[in-house]
């Protein structure tokens, strides 16, 4: 069953997709109790945060990009500005960025504001399909480093285990069955 701070990896994107609702989930997928099928798929949403292979900045600059999402929850605009500062200086995102369109910005940054956003958000769950792709060795560690300190329960899918020393190996059928 997964708990707060539990970290995995799996292999099988589709496992991933469907914890995010992006495909039909599991029929016996449930979170504290409640079972998924009972959810409207937003509700479920708020909980699981899906970080892609490919980040979609939907044409904002960083800075929007990442306040989007929390506006929507309603958090306020300082509230706002202080998860993006927090996160963006701990996973090394220079604030050069903040003004540039999606298209002036290296694949590295835009998966680094895309993770700010994630990280920002604060689910209980965190997917990341492929996180270091597009990453340097140094910000691949600084996300790496900044995992380590989070309360929130993080799976993702990746087929080299050795990049995930410490993790736990998933299947299919666990997360089918404890989720």
């Amino acid at each position: 069953m997964l708990a707060p701070g539990d970290r995995y990896w799996v292999n099988n994107g589709d496992c991933l997709r469907r914890l995010a609702w992006l495909g039909s989930p599991y029929p016996e997928l449930s979170w504290q109790g409640q079972p998924a099928a009972a959810m409207a798929p937003h509700d479920w949403r708020r909980l699981v945060v899906w970080v892609g292979p490919e980040p979609d900045l939907l044409g904002m600059d960083a800075r929007r990009a990442i306040a989007y999402p929390l506006q929507l929850r309603g958090i306020s605009p300082a509230e706002i500005e202080h998860r993006t500062e927090l996160w963006a200086e701990r996973l090394g995102l220079p604030s050069a960025v903040w003004g540039a369109s999606p298209l002036a910005l290296s694949r590295e940054q835009q998966k680094q504001i895309a993770w700010v956003r994630a990280l920002a958000l604060e689910p209980p769950v965190l997917l990341g399909d492929r996180p270091r792709w597009s990453l340097s060795a140094e910000a691949s560690e600084r996300l790496a480093q900044a995992w380590t300190t989070l309360p929130q329960t993080i799976v993702v899918i990746h087929d080299d285990p050795t990049c995930w020393s410490g993790w736990q190996p998933w299947s299919t059928d666990a997360i089918a069955d404890d989720f």
